[in-house]
């Protein structure tokens, strides 16, 4: 995970014994909310390497997943869906 030197610094002038509780804008500030970017891009390339496919091609197929499957779960057919998205995502 990525650390904010802005977290970093305030984390190094609070005493170990005071305990903060960070407000949702706290959470922002310190880039705490959602996903760490590093950590979506890494798993990723690890998910392109495991299907055989560049990154490139990764994010192509999800959006196509992303037009062409969703109608389905919008409707509630989840099985539908995974069809649907296995196709796309794993076919050669």
């Amino acid at each position: 995970m990525n650390l904010s030197q802005l977290l970093y610094d305030d984390m190094l002038l609070t005493p170990s014994y005071d305990i903060k509780i960070l407000s949702p804008k706290k959470l922002v500030k310190y880039g705490l909310s959602g996903d760490d970017p590093v950590w979506r891009e890494a798993k990723e390339v690890g998910q392109a390497k495991r299907l055989g496919i560049s990154r490139i091609e990764l994010g192509r197929r999800k959006r196509l997943v992303e037009k062409v499957c969703s109608p389905k779960s919008q409707r509630g057919d989840m099985d539908g869906y995974v069809e649907c998205s296995d196709r796309i995502m794993f076919r050669p």
